[in-house]
This record gives C-alpha cells, structure tokens and sequence, in this order.
C-alpha cells in the first residue's frame, strides 16, 4: 500500500513536466495544498479519493463511484464491466486494457480550477498492442466532481480504423442505493434539444433509449442544448458533461436495460485511421455527483466552465421588467392593433414590447413588409419612437441563421411570408450551408441556414445588428426559431463542423454590437421547445422557458436556468397565456382562459420574469384582455412589482422529483419565500433553510399571516389548491 506522498518522492520531476502537458489549465509549478488520497492494492484496485469521492479502478480499468463517507454507489462494476473509457473499432469493441500496476503516476497541481490533485492509469491491450492511459484530476473546489481524458497510443505495427471514442460509460442501478427501489427508480435531465415541447426533466421508465446527438436531429431538425446528461435518485446522482470550450457534435446515448439498468455514455464519432506509432486523445470530461434534482450539477457545470472564461454577463435591471409580445395578434397584425394596444401595456405595468414574427419580408433580408409598413424603415422608427413615448423598450424579432429560398420543398409548408428568394440567398449562394451532397439543408421553418463560420455571414450579422439598434432605435432582440446549424461541405469550409460550432459567434456579434451602441439592451433566445443551447446563452441576457406545454415544464425550466446561470438570473417564462390550453402531466388540471393565475403562480413563486400576449380593446377572442382577466393581471404583476422575486436568490432545497409537495425557496434580503404546487393538497409542508429564529409565516398571494413558527425548520399542516405562496419573516427580539 503506497500514499500519495510516496508516490510524489519518486514521481515529482516527471509529474512537474507531464501533468502540465496532459491536464487541460494546468501551470509549470506544482502545489502541495490538495487532499486527494491514493491507494494502491496491486492486482486487485486503485483506489483515489477526496473528502466526498472515492473512485476504485479495477484490473480492467472500469471505475466504481462511490460517496466516501457512506461508502454509497449508483454503478455497477464487476469483472465483465466495461471501462469508462474504451473505442469501437470498424469490426469490434475495443475496452479490455490491463491495467499497469508498476506505472501508476500522480502528484498536484494548479488548474484552471484551482488545486487539484492528478492521477495517470497505464493499460495494455494484449490483442492489439494498443496502449490507453487514463489522466485523472479530483479538484479541490469541487470535491464531488472529477474530470478526465484518455489517450490511446499505437503501437503495433499496423493501423487501426476509430469508428468511436467512448467516454464517462455508466451502468446505473438505483437499487445500489436503495434496496427497495427499482434499478430503472431515477429520474434523469436530458440537455440535448431533441423535439418541441418535450419534457427534459423526467423519470426513465423501462425500455426508454434516446441517443442525444447535439447535432441536428433527422425527424425534429432540431439541436444543441446543454451538453449534459445527469441521472439521480433520491440518495445520489451522477451527471456527465464535457468540459470543451466550444460546441462539439457528440452524443450522449441513454439506454434502461431489458434488467433495468441504465446506460449512460458520452460517443464521440470519429472515423479516425491511428498509424503505428500515432496517438489519439479524447476530449475532456466530467463526471459530477450530486443530492438532491439536476440543479447542483448545472450549478457545477457552470462554474466549471467560469472558471475557464465562459460565462453569462451579469444581468442588467432591464432583464427583470415584464415583456408584452405582439405576438398575440399573429403574423398578419396590423400597426393599428399595437399603437392601440401600448397605453394598456404601459397601464399594466409592462415595460418591454416585442414586435414579433412576420413585422419583416424574407428571412435573411429582414426589411419591414410593405403589407404592415408601407412607408418602410421610416415607419419602423416612428413605430419604435412611440413605444419609447410611453416610457416603454422595444425588442425586435428576428433569425440570424436563417435565410429564404424560393419555395418549401415539394408537400412542405413554411410560414406566412412574403413570397420569393431572399436577396441574400440570390446574390451569394455561397454563403449556405450545403450538405454532402451538394443540397441546402433546410430548418423547421424550410429555411436555408446562413453559414455561421464565414466571416462574410458574420458582418452581415453585424450590420443587421447595427441597423435595427442603432438605425431604427430598437432596445434588444428576440431571436427565435432556430436552434443549430448543420455541418456544412463547401469548398470555404474545411473544418466542416465549423457552422456548427460557430453559431455562438453570430450570437456573440449581436449582443455585443447592441451593448456598443445601448449598454442595457438585452438579446434573448428561444430555441422553440427545446433546452436553451448552452454556448449560444453565454452571448445573451436573458434565457427564455421557450414555449412550455405545462406549468410544470415553467418551473422545471427556470430552475434549470437558476442553476445553471446563477440563483439570480432572469429567465423569461414566455406568455402567460402560452399554456392555458395545456393539460399539465403532472398536476392533471387545466386553467380556464379567462380565470387563469395558476401560470403566473408558476411564473413569480419561483422567480421568473413574466410576459404577456394579450389583445385589446380587441383581437383573438382567446387572448383577449378581458375585464375578469385584467384584474388579475394587475393583481399578479403588482405582486411582482413589489417582491422581484426574480432578483432573490435562488436556493437549492429541495428535490423537484422526490420532495411532496413540489417546493422552491428563494432568498431576498433577510426574507425567505417559498412556493408550493399540487393540484389538492392536504397533508404536510416543510420550510427548510430558515434560522433558529421565530418567524412570521404569511400567504402573501391573498396577504394573510398564518401564524408564528420556530425555525431552523418548520412543518406546518396547510392544505391549498394548485399553490401556495408564503413568505418567512423573522420576529426580531425587542432590546431594552
């Protein structure tokens, strides 16, 4: 049995020099601050731990996770596991690697992430002769996460086809945890954008396999998201990630067993020839346990990735003020409706307005329509000019990626719009993405897409920017209707996966020329239906809950943004009005349109910043602001006026999956709020984080005090309909 020390004494001038080489963010000098542990039992395990993680390694180099005090394990690891890392060959699995017990390497160093502590594992394909070494690094920062990458070295004296690298493969099995559990008994978060509407927060039932491209997807031409797959149950979870600094065309396959079990993985599809004497290296990982719901590994994965220069801009006070949306009047509105409709909004309370889909001619070109804007651009401005009259800020709507052909396919649609090929499309063709055949893609819309990595297509983003910001006066953007963009096989684009992976910069381009010329403008993104792409929200200010079916998917949502982008961060939870019409999988009941509070429950009892697309005086007869409707907009969004809860803090204490009823708490100040749902509940509540301190417990929806209550936690008996709303006040103590 070694200590980590030993292993330093003989291994520290090798490891100054190779853990700088190998390890993503590492420095030339080395520190001795990091408490990571390593054990060796030679021929049987290696075992490397920290204060929360143990990972045990055995002879075939498969990983065994376990929490280091309460020795607990989600995944099964057994003599015929398969390792974490392994490859698929043209003809076979390639994953039995011996380890190397005489060539095991650590020692500490200074990462992106601060103090860490490294581990290299050494094993031999027998049959190949191919050489993997595992590079490994437990963070002092974050002592529940591990990061790592592979490299593979050929040594035989013939080449090898890579059809896949394999990384982070899982077999889970709740059971572990809980004996009375199921093996499939979790519930799992699944990043990847891969159909509208879709439920991305859910519980894995048997049979279930999704293979979670972040690519396009063939039957919804939809993708991106959030490059992060976590599956948890009430004792543990363990999510998978990688730690890249820009968008990588992977997948993230998840698969429960014919036994029950769950197969996680993240494939990176390679078609690569490795030479005789060449190496291949994988991309970097992690692999991030958790309690409770997915918002502590979105939380990590985000600090992760701050901790190498990616992150949202903080938020501006103009991110938490209310949208109207002219979208309630559709495509074919008329300027007559929205001049009429402003001193209604400004009444409300609302302080953005978003002229929506169809204001514009093509896609592509982006000049008013003459049906809705005979005096063109001229009228544009007098448009926005009035909406700023009224004290209000104007966004426009808008695709940068998409561009216009000359008519959908044969038996496709796309939406009203004017007829024709974009002039961008007739004058430089060579702009599209083009397929390996030669065709132009097209998106959902039946658009083409403008190929993000051309530096041509990105100044005309620029200049667009510039004209509706600067030229026409608009405050922001809602950018919409896109999600990525697929490879592109043009003679201008070598690396072809290069539009893919460029489409932040687009994003990038638009918010920072609007920031140039209005330092609050705010640019948002709704990826339709889908997880909001990870890389693309780096560039906005605002996430959007991108058209929810349910009230549950609104709360789910912008917990994942609050985790993800900061307990402060201002998630727009669409229109008010987007769900009435959906039945809620979980809570089983409808809203009437008329009476509806339950989505603006939904919406300010967890911190969200509400929108609206109601019609007035008149308009869609199911939009309509009608006298019942207005009271309680005026009375919900002077609620929020009052509270912002949106600008609290967010706090993680609670399980959206687990913890009855569905509970979410957020600090403000010296306050604590809480928010409950459940479509009739009668049994028990719980309000956790508090102090020892005796507080005033009041429903501040009807502003009716409950009662006193002795913290740090309190269990009150109160039944509700739907939601309750509390706030949590301390009675401070009267000094003499």
């Amino acid at each position: 049995m070694y200590t980590v020390n030993t292993y330093l004494s003989i291994h520290r001038m090798l490891i100054s020099v190779c853990a700088c080489i190998l390890f993503s963010g590492c420095v030339s000098h080395e520190t001795n601050v990091s408490s990571a542990q390593l054990e060796v039992k030679k021929g049987k395990a290696v075992v490397f731990s920290n204060s929360q993680l143990e990972l045990e390694f055995n002879n075939r180099m498969a990983c065994k996770i376990r929490y280091t005090d309460k020795k607990m394990s989600l995944n099964v690891t057994n003599d015929s596991s398969l390792p974490t890392h392994y490859l698929i060959l043209s003809n076979k699995i390639l994953s039995d690697f011996t380890l190397d017990y005489d060539n095991i390497k650590t020692g500490n160093s200074l990462t992106e992430s601060g103090p860490a502590t490294q581990l290299i594992l050494k094993g031999v394909n027998k049959e190949t002769g191919l050489i993997k070494k595992l590079f490994i690094t437990l963070y002092d920062k974050y002592p529940g996460t591990l990061s790592w990458r592979a490299s593979y070295s050929n040594e035989s004296n013939h080449a090898l086809l890579i059809k896949k690298s394999v990384s982070d493969y899982f077999m889970l099995d709740a059971s572990l945890v809980d004996k009375d559990q199921q093996p499939n008994d979790m519930w799992t978060y699944q990043g990847i954008a891969y159909d509208w509407g879709m439920d991305y927060m859910f519980p894995l039932k048997s049979g279930f396999h999704r293979e979670n491209y972040t690519g396009i997807q063939p039957a919804s031409r939809m993708g991106g998201g959030v490059p992060l797959m976590d599956c948890w149950t009430r004792e543990m979870g363990i999510a998978i990630t990688h730690l890249e600094k820009k968008p990588l065309l992977l997948s993230f396959p998840i698969e429960v067993t014919g036994k029950g079990q769950t197969l996680v993985s993240i494939q990176d599809s390679l078609e690569k020839e490795l030479a005789p004497g060449e190496t291949y290296t994988t991309i970097r990982t992690a692999v991030i346990t958790h309690k409770l719901d997915f918002f502590n590994p979105l939380a990590t994965y985000a600090s992760l990735m701050k901790d190498q220069g990616l992150s949202m801009p903080k938020p501006s006070p103009e991110t938490y003020e209310p949208f109207w949306c002219g979208w309630g009047y559709e495509s074919d509105f008329t300027l007559a409706q929205i001049y009429g409709t402003l001193p209604k909004i400004k009444e409300l309370g609302f302080k953005w307005v978003v002229i929506d889909d169809r204001w514009f001619d093509r896609y592509g070109d982006w000049n008013p329509r003459k049906e809705i804007f005979p005096g063109g651009e001229k009228q544009m401005k007098q448009l926005v000019d009035s909406i700023h009259k009224f004290g209000l800020l104007a966004k426009i709507w808008w695709t940068p990626t998409l561009a216009q052909p000359d008519a959908p396919p044969p038996g496709g649609k796309w939406p009203s719009h004017s007829p024709g090929m974009s002039d961008v499309v007739r004058q430089h063709p060579d702009w599209l993405v083009v397929d390996q055949h030669g065709n132009y893609p097209r998106c959902p819309r039946n658009m083409y897409f403008l190929n993000a990595s051309l530096p041509a297509v990105q100044e005309h983003v620029r200049q667009l920017t510039r004209k509706f910001i600067e030229e026409w006066g608009f405050d922001g953007h809602k950018l919409d209707a896109y999600w990525v963009e697929p490879p592109s096989y043009d003679a201008a684009t070598p690396n072809h996966a290069a539009s893919y992976e460029d489409v932040p910069e687009l994003i990038k381009i638009i918010q920072e020329t609007s920031k140039s010329i209005k330092p609050y403008s705010v640019t948002e993104i709704c990826n339709c239906g889908t997880p909001q792409d990870f890389f693309q929200s780096l560039h906005i200010d605002q996430p959007v809950v991108a058209d929810p079916t349910s009230f549950t998917q609104v709360r789910f949502r912008v917990k994942a943004f609050k985790g993800l982008w900061g307990p402060q961060c201002p998630v727009f939870t669409d229109h008010v009005e987007h769900v009435a019409t959906f039945t809620d999988p979980v809570i089983h009941y409808v809203e009437d349109n008329d009476k509806s509070s339950g989505d603006f429950a939904s919406t300010i009892g967890i911190g969200g910043v509400p929108g609206s697309k109601f019609t007035w005086p008149s308009g869609n007869p199911k939009l309509l602001l009608t006298p019942n409707k207005e009271i309680l907009w005026k009375k919900w969004l002077g609620i929020y006026s009052e509270k912002k809860l949106s600008q609290g803090n967010y706090l993680n204490l609670y399980d959206l999956a687990y913890d009855k009823p569905e509970a979410h708490a957020i600090e403000k100040g010296d306050i604590l709020y809480y928010a409950f749902y459940n479509p009739d509940w009668k049994g028990e509540i719980e309000l956790r984080g508090l102090k020892n301190e005796l507080y005033e417990v009041k429903d501040y929806e009807n502003n009716i005090v409950l009662g006193k209550w002795q913290g740090p936690l309190i269990r009150i008996k109160h039944p509700f309909i739907k939601h309750l709303l509390l706030e949590c006040t301390a009675i401070k103590k009267e000094t003499n």
